[in-house]
């Protein structure tokens, strides 16, 4: 077996996945419930900020880093599976959000969390997911 992996379209999937979680965690979409569940205020988040840049940007880079390499999964699965074009891509990409959310929902299901964590989850995944699915379908538009 072959593993082909498609870099230039999983490093811009990755970065284009970073889209819809800053979309879907600003205070003003669902950010400020996603803080309430978390027992946090903006007052905190700033402080945080303003502590140390590094403190600021560690978990930005590292969900960089994270969706980097789900895109890079991503394209490995797609090729493997001989998607092409952007329809084919994203069932893919669907089908690997729902592993995610389905990780997520065992803390629901066990640890018997509040449902609107792993909702806002969800959608942040859901959305992820979508990017990187378009961007490697745009990315592999000619069927082959």
């Amino acid at each position: 077996m072959t593993i082909e992996i498609s870099w230039i379209p999983g490093l811009v999937g990755g970065l284009t996945a970073m889209i819809p979680g800053s979309i879907v965690f600003a205070p003003a979409v669902l950010g400020r419930t996603w803080m309430k569940e978390l027992g946090l205020t903006e007052e905190m988040c700033r402080q945080q900020v303003g502590s140390s840049k590094l403190s600021a940007a560690l978990p930005v880079l590292l969900t960089l880093v994270t969706m980097v390499v789900t895109a890079l999964v991503m394209s490995i699965i797609a090729n493997a599976a001989g998607a092409a074009g952007v329809a084919e891509h994203l069932v893919i990409a669907l089908f690997c959000s729902w592993l995610m959310i389905a990780a997520t929902l065992v803390l629901v299901f066990f640890e018997r969390r509040s449902w609107a964590l792993p909702g806002i989850s969800a959608i942040n995944h859901l959305g992820s997911c979508a990017a990187i699915g378009v961007v490697l379908g745009l990315f592999h538009a000619n069927p082959r």
